[in-house]
């Protein structure tokens, strides 16, 4: 067996290191991660060049596992409660959202945990439905066909957060929904660019 922690898709360079020089000819290897949110798959790419197969294992997220190991899955961000809900601020209005129930919710949450809690990014309209902007890292990401509707949080091209104030359908990641009534959702964020603060609730 062979384990690893995770940050980000990347295992640590020790274990790449052992995977790149050792011979795999006459062994059966079963992989596994501890991870704050990203995938088995990156794992096992990032391992690949030493031949071990990496992929078909097994990954272990923090926000699955009791509280009392999620200081060895998470890494930095362990140390923070495993958080369900954000508050997403914009304009002197604060909503609060629930989080999708995945990987990439989560690692989205331990970015935030590991950059001092939030996240404010310059979001610009597109569509006539959606604010869009940036983090400042590429997160994985897990496309399906979704018909998204006002208060949908989404993650788009792996590094841009989508807050829809109006519907749309293509194939995003699911990262959240705003919670409580909508109704001045559009009016509240304005028109044009508007600075969205996501961070993590209590």
């Amino acid at each position: 067996m062979l384990g690893c922690p995770i940050w980000w898709g990347i295992p640590p360079k020790i274990t790449r290191t052992f995977a790149e020089s050792y011979d795999w000819s006459v062994k059966t290897v079963a992989g596994f991660c501890t991870s704050g949110g990203s995938a088995i798959q990156q794992h096992g790419s990032a391992g690949a060049d030493g031949g071990c197969g990496l992929a078909g294992g097994q990954a272990f997220f923090r926000h699955s596992l009791p509280r009392r190991h999620r200081r060895l899955a998470g890494g930095p961000a362990a140390d923070a409660q495993a958080a369900d809900q954000l508050q997403v601020s914009f304009n002197g209005h604060t909503y609060i959202a629930t989080l999708a129930d995945n990987a990439y919710a989560a690692a989205f949450t331990a970015f935030l945990a590991e950059n001092g809690s939030s996240l404010t990014i310059q979001a610009h309209d597109y569509g006539g439905f959606e604010k869009v902007g940036g983090p400042p890292a590429i997160l994985s990401q897990s496309d399906e066909p979704i018909d998204a509707a006002a208060g949908n949080l989404i993650l788009y091209q792996s590094n841009n957060i989508v807050l829809y104030y109006s519907t749309n359908s293509w194939s995003f990641t699911r990262l959240g929904r705003l919670e409580g009534s909508l109704s001045a959702l559009e009016s509240d964020m304005g028109k044009g660019n508007v600075k969205i603060t996501y961070s993590l609730d209590g």
